[in-house]
C-alpha cells in the first residue's frame, strides 16, 4: 500500500459512533466511555449520537370502490307571496293619428352615401319607347279638290249642326263615327273630308278610313295613289302603321283602300278589323269611316259589317234633295239606325 492510501485511511479514521439506520425509533444509546482528557486548553467536546430515520416502504393495496355521494335532501322553503297590483292600461291612438301626430323624420344621407352612386347609374340607358302611333308614310300635304275648298269657304255654317253632333258624341266617349250615303253622287266622301278638316280646326286629332270596299275612292279624292291599303292590314300582310298615310301640313291621317272588292271585305271577319278600330280609337280623338252607299245591294251589308266588327259609336247619313225619306233606309238597316246621329242633306245638288 502506498503512502498516499495510508494517509487517506488515517484521515477517515474518526472516533465517532456508527449510525445505524432503522425503521423503528432509535433505542437510547449507551454512554460511550469518555476518552482520557488530554491536556489541552480547549473545552471538552461531547458528541451526541443522532439517530436518522429511514423512510418506510409502503405496499399499495386495492381500495374498495366508494359509494356515490348523495346530496342531502333539500328541504323546501316556503315561497313568499306577493300581492299583485292591477296593471294600468292605456288606449293606443289609431295608427293614422299616431303617424300624423309624430311624423318620423327621414334619415339624412351621410357624406359617404352621398358620394356613392348606385350601379344602375353606370348601366347604359335604354332608348325611350315612343307611345304615340306613328304612320310609316308621311306626305307634305294632301291635294284637296276644288269643291272641298269652296264648301269650306262658303258653307261653314251649314256644317255646324253635323260638327256639333260629332263633338257631343266625342264628349260622351263615342269617337268612331261612320258616314254613309243614301244614294250615289250625294257627296258622302266630300262630307267626310270637310268634317275632318273642321274637326282638326277645333284641335282634335283625326283619322279617316276608307270602308267603301265596293268603290274605294278616298285616296284618289285626296290626290294619292295608294299601293298598300286596309285590305293588306286585314290580311295580316302589313302592320297598321304601314298602311296609314299622314299629312304633315293638314295634320290628318288616312287609311285608304288600294283595290277593295268583295273578297277584301270578307276579311272584316278577322280580328284585324277590331284591332284596327281599337288602335285608331286609342291614338286619335275622332275617327271617321267612309261607309259608301249604304242602300246598295252589295255595299250595304259590307257597311253594316264594318259597323259591327269595328264597333262604331255613331253615324251620319248624307242624302240629296228629292231623295227618298231616310227613315226607310234606317228601317232596313237596324245597325245604322241604333247609332245614327242625324241626316245631312246636300242642297247644292240641285243648284
Amino acid at each position: 500500500m502506498s503512502a498516499i492510501d495510508q494517509a487517506f485511511i488515517r484521515a477517515y479514521e474518526i472516533d465517532e459512533p456508527v449510525i445505524v439506520a432503522s425503521s423503528r425509533a432509535p433505542a437510547p444509546a449507551a454512554p460511550s466511555p469518555r476518552a482520557p482528557e488530554a491536556a489541552s486548553s480547549y473545552a471538552d467536546v461531547s458528541i451526541v449520537e443522532a439517530a436518522v430515520a429511514q423512510p418506510q416502504r409502503v405496499t399499495a393495496s386495492p381500495v374498495a370502490p366508494r359509494a356515490p355521494c348523495q346530496a342531502p335532501p333539500v328541504q323546501s322553503q316556503p315561497q313568499p307571496v306577493f300581492a299583485s297590483a292591477p296593471v294600468p292600461t292605456f288606449a293606443a291612438p289609431p295608427v293614422a293619428e299616431a303617424i300624423a301626430a309624430a311624423p318620423v323624420a327621414a334619415p339624412q344621407p351621410s357624406e359617404t352615401n352621398r358620394q356613392r352612386r348606385p350601379l344602375s347609374t353606370f348601366a347604359q340607358s335604354t332608348p325611350t319607347v315612343e307611345g304615340r302611333f306613328k304612320p310609316a308614310l308621311e306626305v307634305d300635304s294632301f291635294r284637296w279638290p276644288v269643291v272641298d275648298e269652296q264648301l269650306m269657304f262658303r258653307c261653314r255654317a251649314q256644317f255646324q249642326p253635323a260638327l256639333s253632333a260629332i263633338l257631343a258624341a266625342d264628349e260622351d266617349g263615342r269617337s268612331l263615327i261612320g258616314i254613309g250615303s243614301q244614294g250615289a253622287g250625294v257627296g258622302g266622301t266630300t262630307l267626310v273630308c270637310c268634317l275632318a278638316r273642321l274637326l282638326i280646326e277645333t284641335g282634335k286629332t283625326v283619322a279617316v278610313v276608307d270602308a267603301n270596299f265596293l268603290k274605294p275612292g278616298l285616296a284618289s279624292h285626296l290626290g294619292l295613289a295608294a299601293a298598300v291599303g286596309w285590305e293588306d292590314v286585314l290580311a295580316g300582310n302589313v302592320s297598321l302603321a304601314e298602311g296609314v298615310v299622314h299629312s304633315l301640313s293638314d295634320r290628318l291621317s288616312l287609311l285608304p283602300l288600294a283595290t277593295g272588292g268583295v273578297g277584301a271585305a270578307s276579311r272584316l271577319e278577322s280580328i284585324h278589323a277590331s284591332v284596327t278600330a281599337g288602335v285608331l280609337r286609342y291614338h286619335y280623338d275622332i275617327v271617321l269611316f267612309d261607309l259608301g252607299v249604304v242602300s246598295e245591294r252589295l255595299q250595304g251589308p259590307i257597311a253594316r259589317r264594318v259597323i259591327q266588327q269595328c264597333r262604331l259609336d255613331g253615324a251620319l247619313v248624307a242624302s240629296g234633295r228629292g231623295a227618298a225619306q231616310p227613315q226607310q233606309l234606317l228601317q232596313s238597316a237596324p245597325e245604322l239606325a241604333t247609332i245614327c246621329l242625324g241626316v245631312v242633306e246636300n242642297q247644292l245638288r240641285a243648284a
